[in-house]
């Protein structure tokens, strides 16, 4: 019952044991859900843009079958129950007045995707996430009140913290073998990052776009095959190792607006593979190294 102006569906409890998809996805008039105990195969449930919604029912961790729960811009929830450990996905996006989520979330050994972008009122990320071996994917960006970087399980492969108050990344990110985007797009507090970053071999897309405070990049010690997007545009960095010519899988290299880049070192010429170099709006940058004809600047 997509698009419904229902304010409540009924009272009491309903025998609906042969119910297994719950849509009720831009109901804007819907405050509550129903004791849903009886309802023992259901398996997903879509709340998306319910926005008046206040609360769920504390019996869906008893559904062992829910495995999809969509909550995205229920923004006057408060409470996150306890869920399903079967559960796969979790979408919390626009819930913008949860402040926690509960410590069990690190017992669903199923779940595989948990967004949480743009709950601006979450103080901290959530706790117990690095045993979570089947998750994937985690989205923490918007989440402007959080400084804490999360505790991560290591076969995450996508992970975005852009808009955090993040100031640092740990080292120990070198243990995510299978990280292969990692987003920190507008960590305006961000200010340095590990050498172990080049231990990811899976990273291919890396974003730093808007990190004023970010001055440095750090050598590369060794070549990194994978690694095709790195987008530092709207940075604070002075200069480019002379390393980074060791990111020899380099496809795309974005420096717009690096208002503070005053040189290039030679060994851009070893990004053989470049298709997209862009230095738009580098105001110190006076000169170029001598390019390689096959190397394009835009």
């Amino acid at each position: 019952m997509p698009n419904s102006q229902l304010e409540q569906l009924w009272d009491g409890v309903q025998d609906l044991g042969k119910l297994k998809e719950m849509d009720l996805s831009h109901s804007t008039r819907l405050t509550k859900i129903p004791d849903l105990s009886h309802a023992s195969n259901l398996e997903t449930v879509n709340l998306e843009y319910c926005i008046s919604l206040l609360q769920l029912p504390p019996t869906l961790q008893h559904h062992s079958k829910l495995s999809s729960l969509n909550l995205r811009c229920c923004s006057k929830l408060e409470k996150l129950p306890e869920l399903s450990r079967n559960m796969k996905e979790l979408v919390l996006e626009g819930c913008t007045k949860i402040k926690e989520i509960p410590s069990s979330i690190g017992s669903l050994d199923k779940l595989e995707s948990l967004n949480l972008h743009n709950c601006k009122a979450l103080m901290n990320p959530p706790s117990g996430t690095s045993n979570l071996d089947s998750l994937k994917s985690l989205n923490l960006s918007a989440c402007t009140s959080i400084d804490m970087f999360p505790s991560l399980p290591r076969f995450l492969n996508w992970l975005h913290m852009s808009g955090t108050r993040i100031k640092a990344v740990p080292s120990s990110m070198d243990e995510l073998s299978g990280l292969v985007k990692f987003y920190l797009k507008g960590c305006k507090r961000l200010e340095s990052l590990p050498t172990s970053i080049y231990n990811l071999k899976a990273l291919t897309f890396l974003s730093l776009s808007g990190c004023s405070k970010l001055r440095y990049f750090p050598e590369i010690s060794e070549p990194l095959e994978s690694l095709r997007f790195l987008h530092f545009n709207g940075t604070g960095i002075k200069e480019l190792p002379f390393s980074i010519g060791n990111l020899n899988g380099l496809k795309e290299l974005n420096l717009d607006k690096c208002c503070n880049l005053e040189a290039l070192p030679d060994s851009i010429n070893k990004l053989n593979n470049i298709e997209n170099f862009s230095l738009f709006g580098c105001t110190k940058l006076e000169k170029l190294p001598t390019l390689s004809t096959s190397l394009a600047v835009f």
